[in-house]
């Protein structure tokens, strides 16, 4: 519980403290840690009792069951015997042998640093605390952007609790009157509170708010896509030129291309470096930009400098994949943070280097400026 929070509990509020051991790398063991003990301060408004529990790593396996150890946890200095259980999993289970009993003010809380037992966190919880109530089921009927569910009743007061995790783009209502806002769980969803009712058969609502949002935005991908292929394939729809008996002239844009190509060079460089900075950042939007004022002439190896960023953004999510293990959820592709922009870059020096390339005269235009 953060301490500026702890002012609002009352005496009768059941507070409980989670102190956690800094770790360089909890998906390797042999890493070194900042931290090789818990040494935390906090506060309490009132007096209060808690039950202490702590998980940690087991060094040796010379361990006593289920005896009091009084050398591996203290606050302000005394020592809290704890009882060790060996969870079968290569860590221990700590839990103190009584209820402890603190005065209001700041206290310090330590592990030891000698033990073979190197506690990774703690839990301070409150005796206050009472067992949570049975829950219930209810099943779900759900379309892209809604979710709906009957309460059989909520004759006490009760928490709603959805499979989503908590967003602030959720909103609820109960037989149409609109919830205050979600909250997160202790498992990270959306939970709604609903004052006790003698009603029953009561019909939830949820509604995910940015979905217009969402569809407009595939609306415009899909544009975009489109006015991209029109512009990829637009060599190829050109109309042919026929002979005829007036000798054959260049368009007019192309006369004046050839009029001002460092006007024409200028304007691509310009154009370049805003589509990186719109897709990217302002700093990759530069980096395209001297690069396609270095290699407009080479599209070729443009667009393999892109498939090259590409195809190391992809070997580098592979990697960090393989290592760490990664499980699916809404949260995977921020495990690969570092990987994004470049990827994006080459996504768009591919872009430029196909435009680029379309844009060149073949060599079968080049030998017959018309043909039939």
């Amino acid at each position: 519980m953060p301490s500026d929070a702890s002012s609002r509990a009352s005496a009768n509020t059941a507070v409980s403290y989670v102190f956690t051991r800094l770790r360089s790398d909890p998906y390797d063991a042999l890493r070194q840690d900042p931290e090789t003990s818990i040494n935390r301060q906090f506060l309490l408004a009132h007096d209060a009792s808690f039950s202490l529990r702590a998980s940690a790593g087991l060094m040796t396996s010379d361990l006593a069951v289920e005896a009091c150890i009084d050398d591996l946890v203290t606050i302000d200095g005394i020592s809290i015997p704890v009882s060790t259980k060996d969870s079968g999993d290569g860590h221990v289970l700590l839990t103190s042998c009584s209820p402890v009993t603190l005065p209001s003010g700041e206290h310090q809380l330590r592990t030891s640093t000698l033990s073979d037992i190197k506690i990774d966190n703690v839990i301070l919880r409150s005796t206050l605390s009472a067992p949570a109530q049975p829950s219930s089921v209810a099943p779900i009927a759900q379309t892209r952007g809604r979710r709906s569910a009957t309460i059989p009743e909520c004759s006490t007061d009760c928490w709603i609790e959805m499979p989503e995790g908590w967003n602030v783009g959720w909103t609820a209502s109960l037989d149409g009157r609109q919830l205050p806002a979600s909250v997160a769980s202790g498992g990270g969803h959306a939970v709604w509170f609903v004052p006790a009712s003698s009603a029953t058969d009561i019909k939830f609502t949820a509604s995910w708010t940015p979905q217009r949002r969402m569809w407009f935005g595939i609306a415009v991908t899909l544009i975009a896509i489109l006015c991209s292929l029109i512009v990829l394939c637009q060599p190829r729809l050109r109309r042919r030129t026929f002979l005829s008996t007036s000798p054959i002239t260049a368009p007019a844009h192309k006369a004046k291309q050839q009029q001002s190509p460092t006007v024409a060079l200028i304007s691509s460089v310009l154009a370049a470096g805003a589509l990186g900075a719109l897709v990217i950042s302002s700093v990759w939007g530069i980096a395209i930009a001297v690069l396609w004022a270095v290699l407009h002439r080479h599209p070729h190896a443009i667009r393999s400098i892109g498939f090259s960023l590409v195809a190391l953004a992809m070997l580098y999510l592979l990697i960090q994949q393989k290592r760490y293990g990664f499980t699916a959820g809404f949260d995977w592709p921020s495990h690969f943070r570092r990987a994004h922009r470049p990827a994006m870059g080459g996504l768009v020096l591919m872009f430029l280097g196909s435009w680029a390339r379309s844009e060149e005269p073949s060599g079968e235009h080049k030998r017959h400026p018309a043909s039939v």
